[in-house]
C-alpha cells in the first residue's frame, strides 16, 4: 500500500464490518463492470460506485480510449448531476496530463483551475488505473477541503476493479474491431470476386463475338450497351467506323473534327486511357479516349461519352478496346488477302488477257455461269484543301467501302491498281453501283474529293483491257471537271463526246499535228521558261473583258496586255481572226484532252 493510502481504523467491529460490506459491494460492482458492453459503460458504472462510496461532488473516471498516446475521455458525475459539463471535462483532461501515472495524487484548491473550483471542487484525489505496465487512466474524486475520506481502502479496491474491467473492455473492443475489419474484408473480397466474375463474363462475351465472326459495329454496340454510354470507334484519320448510343435512346454528340484533332491527334498508342474535355454540338463534354492498337499497329481510337465508369466498366472498356484491335487486325488481314487475290485477278483480266482460267474466275465473281457482259469502274480520290490525311490510309478506306458495297449490293470484283480503285461489275448494275459508291465514299470519307469513271459495256469477259482504259480516261476527265465545292464527279466514257475520238489511237497523230501546228511554239515556250502563256491564251479566248480575265488569272491588267502581245509574237498570228481563233481554240481543247488522257493512261505492262 502506498504512503498516501491509510489503513482502516483499528478496533471496533462496526468499522471492520462496514469495510467488509463495502468491499463486497465493490466486488459486486466489479462483476457488473466486467459484463459491461463497452469501456464507456464500465467508466460510468465505476464513477457511480465512486460517488456512492465518497458522496463527494465530483466522482469521475478518465480513461484512454485509444491508448496512452490518445486523448482522455471523461465520464462521471459532478455537483449531483447525471453527467459532467464540457468545461469540467476539459479541465479534468488538462489536469490528467500532469498527474502521476504510478501513485495517487492530491491537488489542493491553489493547484486546481477556476472551472473546478466553481463546481465545488477545491480538493482533488486522482488514483492511477493500471494493469501491469499499461496505464489506463485515472479514478477522480473531489470536493471541499478535508472532505476526502481518510480510509481509501474501498477507493483503491474500486480502482483495481475498474482497471481490470477497462483493460478487458479494451481487449473486447479491439477484438470486435478486428472482427468487423475481417467481416468488411470478407465482404469486400466477395464483392471483388463478384466484380471479377462479371468482368470475366463480359470479356468472354466480347471474345465470343470475335470468334463468331461479328464485325466492329456489333462489338461497339455490345460495349455501348454494357457501359450504358455512347461509344465511337474512329480510324486513324478520326473518321467514324462504328457508333453505338449505349442506352438506345440518345445518339450522343460526337466532338467537332477540330476538337478531335486537338485532343487525340497526338495520343500515343502506348498511353493509358485518359479523360479529355471536347466541344460538341450540344456543349462541352467529358470523354474517355483510348487507342485501339496492337503491339505493332494502331487502327484508331475508342471514345466513350462518359467518364464515370466503375471498375467493371473500365475493364469492359479495356476489353472492348483489345477485342476491337483483334477484330480490326483480322479484317485487315482478310482485306489484304482479298485485295491481293483481287488485284492479281484484276491485273490478269485487265492488263494481261489471262485467258480462259481468268475469265472463268471472273465469271464466278460476277455470278455468271460461263460468261456475260461487264463494265469497268475506276475511282480516283484526292484530299480536299487543308486536309493532311495519309494517301495510303485514304486508299485503304475507299477500297474497304467498295468491298463492303459489293458484299451488300451487286456482285463484282474490286482492287487497287496504281492510284485508282478498280471495279469490274455486271453491265446491268454498273450505273446504280457507281452512284451508290459515290454516295457511300463521300459520306464515309468527307475529307476526300471523289471522281468515278465508267467504261462502255463489253459483251464478254475475255477482253476487258479497252474497258479499263476507257474507265481511266473517264475518271481523269471527271476529276478535271470537279470543283472544290462539289468535291465529287461521275462521268461515263460514252458521254465524253469529241474526246472519244482522241481515245482512238488512229486519230492521235492527227490531233497531235493540229496541236503542234497552232500552239506548239507556245507550249515549248512555257516548258522552257516556266511561263503561263497557254493558260493566259485559253482564259483570254473564253473570257469576257480584260479586267475579269486578269482577276481570274490573279494578275494585273497591264501584265495581261504584255502576255497577249508576247503570245502574238511567239505564234506569229492574230488570234482575233475568226478562222484562226477557231483553230487555236480547238488546239487548246485538244491539248487538254491529250494531257488528261495521258495522265489517265494505265500503267505499262
Amino acid at each position: 500500500m502506498t504512503p498516501d493510502i491509510r489503513s482502516a481504523a483499528a478496533g471496533g467491529d462496526e468499522g471492520l464490518q462496514g469495510t467488509v460490506a463495502g468491499l463486497n459491494a465493490v466486488v459486486m460492482l466489479g462483476s457488473f463492470m466486467h459484463a459491461a458492453p463497452s469501456a464507456e459503460k464500465t467508466a460510468e458504472l465505476s464513477a457511480g460506485g465512486l460517488a456512492a462510496l465518497t458522496r463527494l461532488p465530483l466522482a469521475a473516471v478518465a480513461w484512454y480510449a485509444d491508448g496512452p498516446d490518445g486523448l482522455l475521455r471523461v465520464a462521471g458525475r459532478c455537483e449531483g448531476g447525471p453527467g459532467i459539463s464540457a468545461g469540467v471535462a476539459t479541465a479534468l483532461r488538462r489536469i490528467g496530463t500532469d498527474l502521476s501515472v504510478f501513485r495517487p495524487t492530491r491537488r489542493t484548491a491553489a493547484e486546481l483551475p477556476r472551472t473546478l473550483r466553481r463546481a465545488g471542487v477545491e480538493e482533488l484525489f486522482a488514483l492511477p488505473l493500471r494493469v501491469s505496465t499499461d496505464h489506463l487512466g485515472f479514478l477522480l474524486a473531489g470536493g471541499e477541503p478535508g472532505s476526502l475520506p481518510g480510509d481509501l481502502t474501498l477507493i483503491q479496491a474500486l480502482g483495481a476493479q475498474t482497471s481490470t474491467a477497462l483493460y478487458v473492455a479494451r481487449l473486447h473492443e479491439s477484438e470486435a474491431l478486428r472482427l468487423r475489419e475481417l467481416r468488411d474484408l470478407a465482404a469486400e473480397l466477395r464483392a471483388q470476386g463478384e466484380l471479377l466474375s462479371r468482368a470475366l463474363r463480359l470479356q468472354e462475351e466480347l471474345i465470343a463475338l470475335v470468334l463468331r465472326g461479328k464485325d466492329a459495329h456489333t462489338i461497339v454496340d455490345h460495349v455501348g450497351r454494357q457501359l450504358g454510354a455512347p461509344v465511337w470507334l474512329l480510324d486513324s484519320e478520326r473518321n467514324t467506323i462504328a457508333h453505338a448510343t449505349g442506352d438506345g435512346a440518345t445518339a450522343g454528340a460526337l466532338p467537332r473534327p477540330s476538337e478531335l484533332a486537338r485532343a487525340i491527334g497526338t495520343h500515343h498508342p502506348d498511353r493509358d486511357p485518359r479523360t479529355v474535355e471536347m466541344a460538341t454540338a450540344t456543349g462541352t463534354r467529358s470523354f474517355l479516349v483510348q487507342s485501339v492498337a496492337t503491339d505493332r499497329e494502331a487502327f484508331g481510337y475508342l471514345l466513350v461519352g462518359s467518364t464515370s465508369l466503375g471498375a467493371v466498366d473500365r475493364t469492359t472498356f479495356q476489353g472492348g478496346r483489345l477485342v476491337l484491335a483483334l477484330r480490326l487486325l483480322i479484317e485487315r488481314s482478310v482485306a489484304d488477302a482479298e485485295e491481293r487475290l483481287g488485284r492479281d485477278l484484276l491485273q490478269d483480266a485487265l492488263l494481261h488477257r489471262g485467258g480462259k482460267l481468268t475469265s472463268a474466275g471472273l465469271a464466278g465473281r460476277l455470278g455468271y455461269e460461263v460468261d456475260g457482259p461487264a463494265a469497268v469502274i475506276a475511282i480516283r480520290t484526292r484530299c480536299r484543301a487543308g486536309n493532311t490525311a495519309a494517301p495510303d490510309a485514304s486508299t485503304r478506306r475507299v477500297a474497304a467501302e467498295v468491298r463492303e458495297q459489293l458484299r451488300n449490293g451487286p456482285r463484282g470484283l474490286a482492287g487497287v491498281i496504281g492510284a485508282e480503285t478498280i471495279v469490274i461489275v455486271r453491265a446491268d448494275a454498273v450505273q446504280e453501283c457507281a452512284r451508290r459508291l459515290l454516295e457511300r465514299i463521300r459520306a464515309s470519307v468527307p475529307a476526300l474529293h471523289v471522281a468515278i469513271g465508267i467504261s462502255d459495256t463489253r459483251p464478254g469477259l475475255d477482253d476487258l483491257e479497252p474497258a479499263y482504259r476507257e474507265a481511266l480516261v473517264a475518271v481523269a476527265m471527271a476529276q478535271r471537271s470537279m470543283t472544290e465545292r462539289s468535291g465529287a464527279g461521275l462521268l461515263r466514257f460514252a458521254d465524253l463526246g469529241l474526246h472519244r475520238m482522241l481515245f482512238d489511237v488512229d486519230h492521235v497523230e492527227r490531233v497531235e499535228e493540229h496541236v503542234e501546228r497552232w500552239i506548239g511554239p507556245l507550249l515549248r515556250y512555257d516548258a522552257d521558261h516556266r511561263a503561263r502563256l497557254v493558260e493566259t491564251l485559253s482564259a483570254h479566248l473564253m473570257g469576257d473583258g480584260q479586267q475579269s480575265i486578269a482577276r481570274a488569272l490573279w494578275i494585273h491588267p497591264s501584265t495581261l496586255k504584255y502576255r497577249l502581245r508576247r503570245i502574238r509574237e511567239i505564234l506569229g498570228a492574230d488570234f482575233a481572226q475568226s478562222d484562226m481563233r477557231f483553230n487555236i481554240e480547238l488546239a487548246l481543247r485538244l491539248n487538254e484532252g491529250l494531257v488528261t488522257i495521258r495522265n489517265g493512261a494505265p500503267p505499262d505492262r
